[in-house]
């Protein structure tokens, strides 16, 4: 009998018994990097040099290095301040709240509100939400 797996199914199948995949989605064949792998020394000053430019970059040594091998910029990851993250997590209530306003509005009822009004504060809070993250498109 094959093992059991957290959700209590066998592996290869879901509560229902019938087949539910567990884990990550598997990238498609363009995206997966099964065709090679490159172990690749470097001296004490060229490490140095890599591990420095990838810090700039903000992504680790081997993305760096691949991203160099290939011609390419490797894309910086974002670093969000813990300050960012606590604003963000604050005003999580705040837009929940606007989500019931806006459900409440959408049913018709008359909460003293104008459409309007509320629409554009949810989009300025959404935008400011966004902006501590970071995230592109942010107002």
């Amino acid at each position: 009998m094959p093992p059991r797996c957290a959700c209590g199914s066998f592996e290869g199948e879901g509560k229902s018994g019938v087949g539910k995949r567990h884990g990550r989605p598997k990238l498609a064949d363009n995206e997966r990097r099964e065709a090679l792998t490159l172990n690749v020394r470097f001296n004490e000053e060229e490490a140095r040099v890599v591990t420095e430019k990838a810090a700039t970059a903000g992504v680790t040594p081997t993305e760096w290095a691949r991203a160099a091998a290939l011609g390419r910029t490797p894309k910086a990851r974002v670093v969000v301040p813990e300050i960012n993250r606590e604003a963000w997590l604050n005003l999580a209530g705040l837009a929940a709240n606007f989500n019931r306003t806006m459900a409440l509005i959408n049913e018709g009822r008359d909460i003293g509100v104008r459409r309007e009004m509320a629409e554009h504060l949810q989009h300025e809070l959404t935008s400011l939400r966004a902006a501590l993250l970071g995230r592109e498109g942010a107002a």
